[in-house]
């Protein structure tokens, strides 16, 4: 039997396997192009290929700790109400851990987050990253 196995919530493509053993809980597939065997817990079958990241609701202001990833780009006001920008760190209960320089933490309530697209050619200027054109 041919399935599609999605691997982690960095949005990696695909991978065909086939499956060669189930057992209770996990099954042996093996991949199709070079033949590696990977022994999986059923869960990480995706077999209609459903969409299964956890969107936000639409009133909700802020990022949602479900949507957000160490390692993702967002963006804050700072106490003076001027735009910081830094990378995910840590994720706490209440706040996020954010690196905006390369000695400066701060943790911020998910909800006065908003993402920011990373693009090509951003710049560091002094202790916070800028995006050009903002």
């Amino acid at each position: 039997m041919d399935i599609s196995v999605k691997i982690g919530r960095n949005h990696l493509p695909n991978i065909e396997r086939n499956v060669t053993k189930a057992k209770k809980t996990r099954c042996l597939v093996k991949h199709v192009e070079d033949g590696a065997l990977w022994n999986i817990p059923f869960y990480y079958i995706n077999l209609d290929d459903v969409d299964t990241d956890i969107k936000p609701s639409e009133n909700q202001k802020g990022i949602a700790k479900a949507v957000l990833k160490v390692g993702d780009r967002v963006g804050f006001k700072g106490k003076e109400q001027e735009d910081l920008y830094g990378e995910v760190i840590r994720l706490n209960q209440k706040t996020a851990t954010i690196q905006v320089g390369p000695k400066s933490q701060w943790r911020v309530s998910y909800s006065l987050l908003f993402s920011v697209l990373d693009g090509e050619g951003a710049e560091e200027q002094g202790t916070q990253t800028l995006l050009p054109g903002v």
